[in-house]
C-alpha cells in the first residue's frame, strides 16, 4: 500500500512501511505542529470549564489552583482524544481522502501527520507525554479539591479517562458511542469542576451542561455528515454513517427543537433569568440560521462553522448569567 505525504504544493508518494526521515525544523514550527494534532486552537473545547467557574459561589486561592489544575487537565485531555484520532486517521488513510478532496474548507495544515510535519512515533510520544501530564494534573486538582466525595472522585476519573477512547482503545466512536461522547464530554466539562469547587450539583448547572454537549453535538452532526462515507468505509458508527442525510436531517432538525424547548422550559421554571434569555438570543439566531442553512439547503460545511459560532455565543451568554445569577 502507497502513502502520499502533501508537503507544500507537492505530493511525495512513500511506502506506507517507510519512516520517512524528518528534515531538522525549527522549535516553533514543531510546537505549532504538535498544536494543531491536539487541536489546542479550538478553544471552544474549555468553555463549559468557564462555565461552570463563573457559578461557583466562593473562592479561595486553594480554589483558584484547582481550578488552573483543571481547565488544563480538561485542555490536555481534549487534545489526547483528538490527537488519537489523527493517529488512527491517518494510520487508516482516511484523514488523507477526506481532506485532501476538501482542502478549501477544511485546511490540510489541520492534519500534520497527512502533511508530513510530524512523523507518526512523534504523534504517538506526543500523545503518551500529554496522558502523563493529564494524570498530574487531574491527581493534583482531586487531592487538593475543597469538595467531592471519593466515590464522586472515582467516577469522576472514569468518566474522564473515557473520552481518551473515542477512536482508538475501546473505539467507542466504532460502537455507537461517536454521539454519547460529544454529549457526555462536553456535559463533563461543567459538571466535575463545579462538583469539585462548591461540592453540589444544581440543577441549573445540570441544564446549562446538557445544553453545551447538545450545541457541540449541533456542530459535530454536520461534520459527520461530512464525512459519512468516508466513516463508513471504516466502519466508524454514528447516525450520519448509518442513515444517511437523508434521516439524519430530522434527528438535527429534533435536537434543535429540544434545545430551544429547555431553554425556555428553563426560563419559566426560573432558573434562567428574562434577560438571560436575551443574552442567548444571538446564539439562538445564529442556531435558527444555522438549521436553515444545513438542513434546508444542505450547506453543510457553511452549516458546521456557523455552529461554532453560535456554540462560542452560548457558552459566553452562559458565563455572563452565572457571573450575575450565582
Amino acid at each position: 500500500m502507497q502513502r502520499h505525504i502533501i508537503t507544500g504544493g507537492t505530493t511525495v508518494t512513500t511506502p506506507s512501511t517507510t519512516v520517512a526521515t524528518a528534515r531538522p525544523r525549527p522549535v516553533i514550527a514543531r510546537a505549532r505542529a504538535y498544536a494543531r494534532l491536539g487541536k489546542f486552537q479550538v478553544y471552544q473545547m474549555v468553555l463549559p470549564c468557564l462555565v461552570a467557574f463563573a457559578g461557583v459561589p466562593h473562592w479561595t486561592p486553594r480554589g483558584v489552583v484547582v481550578a488552573l489544575l483543571l481547565t488544563a487537565a480538561g485542555w490536555m485531555m481534549v487534545g489526547v482524544s483528538l490527537g488519537l484520532d489523527d493517529i488512527v486517521g491517518y494510520e487508516e488513510d482516511l484523514d488523507e481522502r477526506t481532506f485532501t478532496h476538501d482542502r478549501v474548507h477544511r485546511p490540510l495544515s489541520m492534519k500534520p501527520l497527512v502533511t508530513g510535519d510530524l512523523q507518526l512515533h512523534e504523534a504517538k510520544r506526543f500523545v503518551v507525554l500529554l496522558c502523563g501530564a493529564v494524570a498530574v494534573c487531574g491527581v493534583a486538582a482531586l487531592l487538593l479539591a475543597p469538595y467531592g466525595s471519593l466515590r464522586g472522585k472515582v467516577l469522576l476519573s472514569l468518566a474522564t479517562l473515557l473520552t481518551s477512547q473515542y477512536s482508538a482503545g475501546l473505539k467507542l466512536s466504532y460502537r455507537f458511542g461517536t454521539e454519547i461522547m460529544i454529549l457526555g464530554s462536553m456535559s463533563l466539562m461543567a459538571i466535575g469542576p463545579f462538583y469539585l469547587l462548591a461540592g453540589e450539583l444544581p440543577g441549573w448547572l445540570l441544564t446549562e451542561a446538557a445544553l453545551l454537549g447538545a450545541w457541540l453535538l449541533q456542530v459535530s452532526w454536520f461534520s459527520y455528515a461530512i464525512d459519512a462515507d468516508e466513516d463508513r468505509s471504516v466502519g466508524r458508527l454514528s447516525l450520519a454513517s448509518v442513515l444517511g442525510w437523508r434521516w439524519l436531517r430530522w434527528f438535527i432538525t429534533a435536537l434543535f427543537a429540544t434545545t430551544w424547548t429547555v431553554i425556555a422550559l428553563f426560563a419559566a421554571s426560573g432558573g434562567l433569568p428574562l434577560w438571560g434569555v436575551a443574552l442567548l438570543s444571538p446564539a439562538l439566531l445564529l442556531q435558527a440560521r444555522q438549521l436553515w442553512i444545513g438542513v434546508r439547503h444542505a450547506r453543510l460545511v457553511e452549516a458546521r462553522a456557523l455552529g461554532f459560532h453560535a456554540y462560542t455565543a452560548g457558552a459566553v451568554a452562559l458565563i455572563i448569567v452565572n457571573l450575575i445569577a450565582h
